[in-house]
C-alpha cells in the first residue's frame, strides 16, 4: 500500500507543473478569445480567471524555488533503505585502505618517504582519492603531519593554505615528516588562469624547498598539462622531479573479485544474520556473488587514441555505486543468479532512476531536467558555480 501511495505522490510531483502550465495556457486562451468577442460586456469572473492564469504562468516561469518547494511537498520524504548500514559506499571515498589496494598504498608511501615530489594519476573512478585519504594520509599523519589542500578557484587562498601547511607544527614524538596532499590537482587547470597556476606552483616549490613532501593526485587526462607546467616552472627538474609517479589502474577481473570479497568480508553483518533478516548480505554466497558481480561490471577501458584491444576492466567506482544499488534493491537481488540476469545495463538504469528519485526528493527538480543540467555541466568542463546551476 505504501509503495502505491509513493508512486502516486511521485506521479503528482512530476505532473503538477506541466498540468498547471497547460491549464493556465488554455484558460488564458479561452478567456482572451471571449474578451475579444464580448468586449466590455465580459463578466468579472472571466477577467479574474485571465489574471489568475497569467499569475500561474508567471509563478511557474519566474519562481522556480517556489515550484520546487511545491514539488518537494507533493513527493514527500524519501523512503529509507531497510538495511541499517551499507556494505558498499557509493561514491564516498574511504577513510581506511581501500579493498584491493594495500600493495599500491605501500609502494606510494615508500616512494613518498624517500622523495619530496610524488604524483598519483588515474582515470576518473579508479579510486585515487580513496587511496590518498584512506591509505596515504593515515601513514603520513603517523610519521609527522599531513595537510590536504584543495586548489579550488581561489588561487590566493590556495597559496596561503600551502604556505601555512609548510609551516605547520609537527606533533612531538613523530618522525618529523611534513606531507602536503593536493587533490584534485586538475582544478589548477579547470578553475584557474595561467597566472594563478604559476603562483600555485611557486608556493608548492617553496614548500618543498622548506622540507615538505608533496603528493599530487590528478586525473590522467590532465597529466600532460601538469608535466608542461612543472617543466615551465622548473626546467632543470630539481624540485618538480617528474620521474616519481604511480598510476592507479582499474581492477582486472581477478582483482575485482578479490576486492568485492574483501568489501563483503569487511562488513560485520556478512554471513552472520538469519535468512529472514532484512539485511541484503545475510547468508550470501560471497564467492559466487563476487564472480557474477565482477563479470557484470567488466567493460572496455583504455585510451581511445590507441589501437582497440580487448582490455576489459572494472572501475572501483562502479563496484561501490552499483553495489549500493544492488544492496538497496534487497536480499533476493544480492545473489549470483540475479546479478547475471540484471547485468550492467540493468544496474546502470536502476542507478539513474535512483539518482533521479533522490534529486526529486531533495530539490524538487525533475529527474530529466537534472540529467539535462548535468550534461551541460560536463560539456562545459565542470566550471559552473551554484548560481550557474540555479539559472539553468
Amino acid at each position: 500500500m505504501s509503495s502505491r501511495v509513493e508512486r502516486l505522490r511521485e506521479a503528482a510531483a512530476s505532473a503538477w507543473k506541466p498540468a498547471v502550465d497547460i491549464g493556465a495556457a488554455i484558460l488564458a486562451t479561452l478567456n482572451t478569445a471571449h474578451l475579444v468577442v464580448e468586449g466590455r460586456d465580459s463578466s468579472r469572473w472571466q477577467r479574474v480567471a485571465l489574471v489568475l492564469a497569467a499569475l500561474l504562468a508567471l509563478v511557474a516561469v519566474r519562481f522556480p524555488r517556489l515550484t520546487a518547494g511545491v514539488t518537494r511537498f507533493l513527493v514527500g520524504p524519501q523512503r529509507q533503505s531497510k538495511a541499517s548500514v551499507s556494505v558498499f559506499r557509493g561514491l564516498r571515498p574511504y577513510d581506511s585502505v581501500p579493498p584491493g589496494r594495500a600493495g599500491l598504498v605501500q609502494r606510494i608511501w615508500r616512494d613518498l618517504e624517500q622523495r619530496s615530489f610524488v604524483i598519483v594519476d588515474g582515470i576518473p573512478g579508479a579510486g585515487k582519492t580513496s587511496i590518498a585519504l584512506g591509505g596515504i594520509v593515515p601513514l603520513a599523519a603517523s610519521a609527522g603531519i599531513c595537510v590536504r589542500v584543495r586548489p579550488g578557484s581561489d588561487a590566493a587562498a590556495f597559496v596561503q593554505s600551502v604556505d601555512q601547511a609548510a609551516k605547520a607544527t609537527i606533533p612531538s614524538g613523530a618522525e618529523g615528516l611534513r606531507t602536503i596532499l593536493v587533490d584534485p590537482t586538475e582544478e589548477l587547470f579547470t578553475l584557474n588562469p595561467e597566472s594563478a597556476r604559476i603562483a600555485a606552483l611557486e608556493a608548492l616549490s617553496r614548500a618543498m624547498n622548506g622540507g615538505a613532501h608533496l603528493l599530487l593526485v590528478i586525473r590522467s587526462d590532465f597529466r600532460d598539462l601538469l608535466d608542461k607546467a612543472c617543466r615551465a616552472a622548473d626546467p632543470a627538474g630539481r624540485v618538480f622531479d617528474l620521474t616519481s609517479y604511480h598510476t592507479v589502474h582499474p581492477f582486472s577481473r581477478e582483482e575485482a573479485i578479490t576486492a568485492i570479497g574483501e568489501i563483503i568480508a569487511g562488513s560485520s553483518r556478512a554471513d552472520t544474520t538469519s535468512p529472514g533478516s532484512d539485511e541484503p548480505f545475510a547468508c550470501v554466497d560471497t564467492d559466487a556473488f563476487a564472480e557474477a558481480f565482477a563479470d557484470a561490471l567488466l567493460r572496455p577501458i583504455g585510451d581511445r587514441r590507441l589501437f582497440a584491444e580487448k582490455n576489459e576492466a572494472v572501475l572501483p567506482a562502479d563496484v561501490q555505486s552499483l553495489g549500493l544499488v544492488l544492496e538497496q534493491m534487497g536480499p533476493r537481488f544480492v545473489q549470483a543468479k540475479a546479478v547475471r540476469a540484471i547485468g550492467r545495463r540493468g544496474l546502470l538504469l536502476k542507478y539513474l532512476e535512483d539518482v533521479k528519485d533522490r534529486v526529486l526528493h531533495a530539490s524538487g527538480l525533475n529527474g530529466e531536467d537534472c540529467i539535462r543540467i548535468l550534461r551541460e555541466f560536463l560539456k562545459d568542463g565542470g566550471r559552473w558555480s551554484a548560481a550557474d546551476v540555479a539559472r539553468r
